[in-house]
């Protein structure tokens, strides 16, 4: 069985391949490339916070929340 990437994935892949740099809208997300790494990522309006994730993904406790 082969394994295909996602659209997106592919997309990203072929941007680092190219070693492009500018930005790109994706996901309702701004992403910002640079030599086809990307160095910057604007959050989309319905993302939370990178605590509320940390908390979710059990990488946090709650009582971590607020230090």
């Amino acid at each position: 069985m082969d394994l295909v990437p996602s659209p997106v994935a592919g997309r990203l892949l072929e941007l680092r391949a190219r070693k492009a740099d500018g930005e790109l809208d994706l996901g309702g997300r701004h992403l910002r490339l640079r030599e086809g790494v990307v160095v910057a990522v604007t959050p989309a309006a319905d993302d939370g916070s990178l605590v509320d994730f940390l908390v979710r993904a059990g990488h946090l406790d709650e009582a971590d929340r607020g230090r």
